[in-house]
């Protein structure tokens, strides 16, 4: 009997950390991938444009920001990163009303609200303390990465 709780004791705790990825490990997880929203303050996602998935990048390409799109605007975001840590310094978004707000106002919030994110079996989470306010999955797509524009450049 008690070798049998023992052996629970052990299972147990190895498969509770069997999928604990270090800050850095997500970190590295995070970067040129596009996530697709799933869910923002309780309101399930639903697609506004049949031709962009609402999402939130952040691109290698284009150090220190982050892009998203929830329906109607594009938004970018400078932004502290590192480890789990997460911050956004400021954001702008396009000045487009669309009939639908909902979505890309909420997302709006959430992100001027962060503290850092959590990821864990394809699934990004947008977290301020221990609350997740968004979740993501992981896009399997093929996807362009945003590239920084320079006047004049190639």
């Amino acid at each position: 009997m008690k070798w049998n709780v023992l052996l629970a004791v052990i299972i147990l705790g190895l498969t509770a950390c069997g999928d604990r990825l270090s800050p850095e490990e997500q970190e590295r997880m995070l970067m040129d991938e596009r996530w697709l929203l799933q869910e923002v303050r309780g309101t399930e996602n639903y697609q506004l444009d049949e031709h962009r998935p609402n999402h939130v990048m952040f691109p290698t390409t284009i150090p220190g920001e982050a892009r998203a799109f929830a329906g109607c605007n594009t938004i970018s975001m400078r932004i502290n990163l590192s480890g789990t840590d997460l911050e956004v310094e400021q954001m702008i978004r396009g000045r487009k009303e669309c009939e639908d707000m909902l979505l890309e106002n909420k997302l709006f919030e959430v992100l001027d609200e962060i503290d850092g994110f959590r990821i864990s079996n394809g699934t990004m989470e947008l977290r301020q303390g221990r609350r997740t306010l968004a979740t993501f999955e992981r896009d399997t797509t093929e996807f362009f990465l945003p590239q920084r524009w320079t006047p004049g450049g190639d």
